[in-house]
């Protein structure tokens, strides 16, 4: 057993949720996990899909029919991008993306302007699964 703080969650239930329906809508990726944690907003997609597009995506149901049921218990789970909520009062979220900074070392980046959740994932959601992510340059 482990027992850790509970850390307080700054995202709301409609932030989560119109995260999870633009990544759904706009991106590539079609088997994904939204995690909010703090001030962060995750997109965690599974082993079977690619963030930059290198191979075809593969969904649930696609990847059980393949490897069968007990895929699930063995699934493991990717993040690429997250949102920070930057400003509580106006609610506007920067977006990061994952740097690889080694062969085992990746780091989170801001990438492109502040704005509200609505505008960032939409802007950067539709990248994940396609090879345009890697082109969306880090913030200097």
């Amino acid at each position: 057993m482990v027992i850790r703080k509970k850390k307080p969650v700054l995202i709301n239930y409609e932030e989560r949720e119109i995260t999870h329906d633009a990544i759904e809508e706009f991106s590539a990726i079609k088997d994904f996990l939204i995690h909010t944690e703090e001030a962060f907003i995750y997109v965690y997609h599974s082993q079977f899909n690619y963030v930059a597009g290198q191979d075809s995506n593969l969904s649930r149901a696609e990847a059980i029919a393949h490897y069968g049921k007990d895929i699930e218990k063995w699934m493991r789970f990717f993040t690429s991008l997250r949102f920070k909520l930057v400003d509580k009062e106006k609610r506007l979220f920067q977006t990061e993306r994952v740097v690889y900074t080694s062969l085992y070392g990746n780091d989170f980046h801001p990438v492109g302007t502040v704005g509200s959740i609505e505008d960032v994932v939409r802007t950067y959601g539709q990248h994940l699964g396609h090879p345009s992510f890697f082109d969306i340059e880090p913030n200097h």
